[in-house]
């Protein structure tokens, strides 16, 4: 009895560890899923080329063809996970959800095209359209002219009828701004530029589809097998299913027609590889062209920066004397003063949550020289000199294009000499006291100062600072009494940023980046 549950719970145990996770498929079951997005390559790559750089096609079936040949291109770099990994590892879910998403395009795509008539390759002779066929010659009229008549009167011949045409429903071409609007491309593009991109685009997207079916034809004239046999091996086709015969039939004219084309000239895929890095070079060059109107509504830039600035101080002191035998109070004064002093600082923006809102840590210097005392008759007076403050703090905001609105938090040291001088006596002592400030500010990066190769932008802030007591005591100048300051200070600043990284590109078009193209046949 103890053998049969040991046995039970053994197998219970694998049970549990072999059965695959709910909702996840069994390593077989995504191996076939990729086998499937495979084969579904090769087909759609076969049908495209029976659609790819041939005349016939409008404009809408040639963008058609276009996108489609680069979303094989995509399907393809899905497909390399086998060589990467020989499916040693489990493929995610999220890849075979990709993989089938740009299969039901695909295979749409597809299902459209093949409604259309197939094209001749090229370069080969298009019969000539059906002449119609003489209609048979009818026997003569014998007209019989009334005795004395010279004048022939024509009679009325019925007209046969002709069949009503069918309405034509060609898609009127689409205009520049459609066009703009489609492709997502900059809006200081002329329209020439922008007919030039598309047609380019075009051009691009065939020469892609192109590349494929060469390097279909290059593997076809390595494997050294009969034609039929390469394609029905390659495709898998079943020559007993209509469909299946239809395709190879259609697909052998054109890839014997594009071996023909590789052993003519071997390097023609390379030459086509060329051309393509050229038209996608230009295509790069119209997509981030840089827009005079982009610089002036354009977000500030992240990174570091550097700047400089005037500070306007409106500095208050309370300065309390007390006995220092006593500890009473024995006078108090509050003075104020507003000089001017500068500074500089250094920053780094980011956005961390993709989206207006940015996060900027900072720190700033300033040289302040803001004495702020409280004079005597006879000219004795107390008080405190700010010398110079430093500051480590954040700014944080929404950023509307242009402007940056912010608010400002951090911890500060201010450097201040505190001064007794009462008669012939002065006494001074220097203090270093800690603080916090607070603030808001705004940035804005206008247009005009954009010249200078790295980015600018000026801001305007305010912010308040408080300072820890700082105190005085038993000076030579006053030896029997102890002095405490307790300083504020409101600082107006006005100055200027420079970011220390170049300026980012524009964003680029919706559409992926394109690579060297592969032939989804391996």
């Amino acid at each position: 009895m103890r053998m049969l549950r040991c046995v039970i719970a053994v197998g219970l145990l694998m049970v549990l560890t072999l059965a695959p996770a709910r909702g996840q498929p069994r390593p077989a079951d995504r191996i076939k899923d990729f086998n499937h997005a495979e084969t579904v390559a090769k087909n759609v790559s076969a049908t495209l080329a029976l659609y790819t750089s041939r005349p016939c096609l409008d404009a809408a079936a040639q963008d058609a063809v276009s996108a489609a040949a680069l979303d094989v291109n995509a399907l393809a770099d899905y497909r390399i996970v086998r060589g990467i990994s020989g499916f040693s590892r489990d493929p995610s879910l999220e890849r075979i959800r990709a993989i089938d998403a740009l299969i039901a395009k695909l295979q749409a795509t597809v299902a459209a095209l093949k409604g259309k008539p197939a094209c001749p390759p090229p370069g080969t002779a298009t019969p000539p359209p059906a002449q119609p066929k003489p209609e048979p010659l009818k026997k003569p009229t014998v007209l019989n002219l009334p005795p004395g008549s010279t004048t022939l009167t024509p009679q009325p011949q019925p007209q046969p009828k002709q069949p009503p045409k069918p309405p034509t429903t060609s898609t009127p071409p689409a205009t520049v701004d459609e066009l703009r609007e489609k492709y997502n491309l900059p809006k200081c593009l002329t329209d020439e530029e922008v007919r030039t991109w598309t047609e380019l685009f075009r051009k691009e997207g065939k020469l892609l589809a192109d590349i494929g079916v060469l390097e279909t034809a290059r593997d076809y004239i390595n494997s050294g097998k009969p034609l039929p046999d390469f394609i029905r091996e390659t495709f898998d086709l079943d020559p007993r299913k209509p469909e299946d015969l239809d395709f190879q039939k259609r697909f052998e004219q054109s890839v014997g027609h594009d071996a023909d084309r590789l052993r003519a000239n071997p390097r023609l895929i390379e030459e086509e590889e060329a051309e393509r890095a050229k038209i996608r070079a230009k295509l790069n060059e119209l997509e981030h062209k840089d827009c005079p109107e982009g610089k002036q509504t354009g977000m500030l830039g992240g990174g570091l920066y550097f700047g400089g600035e005037l500070a306007k101080n409106s500095g208050t002191v309370q300065s309390t004397e007390r006995s220092a035998l006593t500890d009473a109070i024995t006078n108090r004064f509050n003075d104020s003063r507003d000089p001017v002093g500068g500074g500089f600082l250094i920053g780094y923006r980011f956005a961390p949550f993709n989206n207006s809102i940015v996060i900027s840590p900072f720190a700033s210097f300033d040289f302040m020289n803001a004495p702020v005392n409280h004079t005597f008759a006879g000219g004795s007076f107390l008080g405190t000199t700010a010398n110079f403050m430093g500051t480590l703090g954040v700014k944080a905001g929404p950023q509307f294009n242009a402007f940056w609105l912010y608010g400002i938090a951090g911890a500060s040291l201010l450097h201040q000499t505190l001064n007794i001088n009462f008669g012939p006596v002065a006494s001074s002592q220097d203090a270093i006291t800690p603080g916090g400030t607070a603030g808001f500010g705004g940035a804005w990066r206008p247009s005009f100062l954009q010249g200078f190769g790295l980015p600018v932008s000026v801001f305007a802030e305010y912010q308040h600072f408080w300072w820890t007591d700082a105190n005085f005591n038993r000076p030579a100048a006053s030896p029997f009494f102890n002095y405490t300051f307790s300083r504020q200070d409101d600082l107006v600043k006005l100055g200027f940023t420079v970011d220390l990284n170049p300026p980012p590109p524009p964003p680029a078009m919706p559409a992926p980046k394109y690579g060297k193209a592969r032939a989804p046949l391996r």
